[in-house]
């Protein structure tokens, strides 16, 4: 590539030995408006988010994403932390369902062993061996008791 010369030092450089970043401060010298930015308030609920990103990642420390993960650029790294975050989020939230289908109901009725089938409940057939199966509750109607059991 040809190099031009220029009152800037740096726009002799051939852009393809320049980094994304040092591209648009070049176009913004050659042609400062080109190149424009808005800047826009932060918001109270970008504020929240960015809490909620750093929440979820504080044991991910910059240095390391900007000498390992090459992330110069401050936005690069935000934007990796909230991929993470969402990733975690989703990961909580599955390990919850997953909680609740399985543990919580276990934790609920420890001993739902004891619980009666249907099998169970057909072989109490007796002249004074009465049990009904009412919305999933089993009762003792027996004769012999003269009483409802619950």
């Amino acid at each position: 590539m040809e190099r031009k010369d220029s009152m800037f030092k740096d726009e002799a450089t051939p852009l393809g030995d320049l980094d994304h970043d040092d591209r648009g401060d070049l176009a913004f010298r050659t042609n400062p408006v080109a190149v424009t930015t808005e800047v826009v308030k932060t918001t109270r609920a970008r504020r929240w988010w960015i809490a909620l990103t750093w929440l979820f990642t504080w044991w991910i420390p910059s240095f390391l994403l900007v000498h390992v993960g090459k992330m110069k650029r401050a936005d690069i790294r935000q934007a990796w932390r909230e991929k993470v975050a969402i990733f975690l989020m989703i990961f909580t939230l599955c390990g919850i369902v997953i909680f609740y289908i399985i543990v919580f109901g276990r934790l609920l009725c420890p001993n739902s062993a004891k619980a009666w089938n249907e099998s169970e409940l057909a072989t109490h057939q007796g002249e004074d061996d009465y049990y009904a199966a009412i919305r999933g509750k089993v009762y003792d109607v027996s004769l012999s008791t003269r009483s409802i059991t619950f």
